[in-house]
C-alpha cells in the first residue's frame, strides 16, 4: 500500500467511532480535514462528512450547526458527497437525514482507484506525446496550489532541498500551523534535510533555533539584501514562489536551470559562512 493510502488508513482509524472525535480537538480535526482533500474532497465537504460521521445520523439543520458550513450551501453540498458515494441519504417519517460512508469504505475506494489507474498505465503511456526538448515548466496557483505544491515534492522522493526565502513569505500561502504540522513533520519523517539562506529578522532568528529538530540547515544574509520571492532547488527542479505575483508558484523542470540556481545557492552559502547568530 502507498504512504498515500497509509496516512489516510491512519485518519481513518480516527474516525472510525463518531463518539470518540473531541469537537474541540483542532489538530486531529485539521489532520482529518487534510486526510479528506487528499481523497478528493474541498475543504467544505471534509467538514460536512466529519460532522455528518461523528453524528451518526443527521439532518442539515444538525450539521449546520456542528460544521460550521451555512444550510444554504450544505444542500449542494450533500448531492455532490452523495454522487461520490461519501454519504448515504435517507427518509424516515418524511424527515431527511444523512449518513456518512465509513472511513474504510473511503479508503477502499481510494486503493480501487489507484489500482485502476495502474492497470491503465500503459494505454496512458501510449497515448503520451513528448513534449517541446528543453525545459519544462509547471504551474501552481494559491493556497491549493501551494499545498498540492509541497504534497508533490514530499513524495519526489529528493532528499535535500535548498532555499532561499525572506521566512515570513511562505505564511502568505498558508498558515504557520500548516507548515509546522504537515510539511515539517513530514519532511522530518522521510529523513529530508535541508539548508536555507534567510533574511536577517527576528522571525528568522526564531526559525533558526528549532533548526536541529527539524532536519534543517540556515545561514542569514543580511537585511539589505531583501529576498522577496522563495526560492527551492530540489533535483533538476527549481521552485519559485511570489505573494506578490498573482499567488503563483512557477516549477522549471531543467537539468541546467537547477544546476546554475545550485551554484548561486553554494556561492551564497559559502560567501555569508556560518552566521547563525
Amino acid at each position: 500500500m502507498s504512504k498515500f493510502s497509509t496516512t489516510f488508513d491512519k485518519t481513518a482509524k480516527i474516525c472510525h467511532n463518531g463518539a470518540e472525535i473531541n469537537p474541540f480537538n483542532m489538530d486531529k480535526k485539521i489532520e482529518l480535514v487534510e486526510a479528506l482533500e487528499a481523497y478528493g474532497l474541498n475543504k467544505k465537504q471534509a467538514k460536512v462528512y466529519l460532522a455528518c460521521l461523528e453524528l451518526g445520523l443527521a439532518t442539515v439543520q444538525d450539521l449546520a450547526k456542528r460544521s460550521g458550513v451555512r444550510r444554504t450551501t450544505i444542500y449542494s453540498l450533500l448531492d455532490e458527497l452523495e454522487e461520490g458515494g461519501v454519504i448515504n441519504i435517507v427518509k424516515q417519517k418524511k424527515k431527511t437525514f444523512i449518513i456518512a460512508q465509513q472511513p474504510e469504505f473511503l479508503l477502499k475506494d481510494m486503493v480501487d482507484r489507484k489500482e485502476r489507474i495502474a492497470a491503465s498505465l500503459p494505454l496512458f503511456q501510449e497515448m503520451k506525446k513528448e513534449g517541446l526538448p528543453g525545459s519544462k515548466f509547471i504551474f501552481y496557483r494559491g493556497q491549493d496550489g501551494f499545498k498540492r505544491f509541497w504534497r508533490d515534492l514530499l513524495r519526489s522522493g529528493i532528499k535535500e532541498w535548498l532555499i532561499i526565502t525572506s521566512g515570513k513569505e511562505f505564511l502568505s500561502f498558508v498558515s504557520e500551523n500548516y507548515i509546522t504540522n504537515w510539511i515539517i513533520k513530514e519532511k522530518k519523517k522521510q529523513g529530508i534535510r535541508s539548508r536555507q539562506i534567510i533574511t536577517d529578522s527576528l522571525y528568522a532568528r526564531n526559525i533558526i533555533k528549532k533548526d536541529r529538530e527539524e532536519n534543517r540547515e540556515s545561514r542569514l544574509v543580511d537585511a539589505k539584501f531583501p529576498l522577496p520571492a522563495i526560492e527551492l532547488v530540489y533535483g533538476n527542479r527549481v521552485a519559485i514562489m511570489s505573494s506578490n505575483f498573482e499567488n503563483l508558484l512557477v516549477v522549471i523542470d531543467s537539468r541546467e536551470v537547477a544546476q546554475t540556481h545550485r551554484s548561486c545557492f553554494e556561492m551564497i552559502w559559502e560567501g555569508v559562512g556560518n552566521q547563525r547568530h
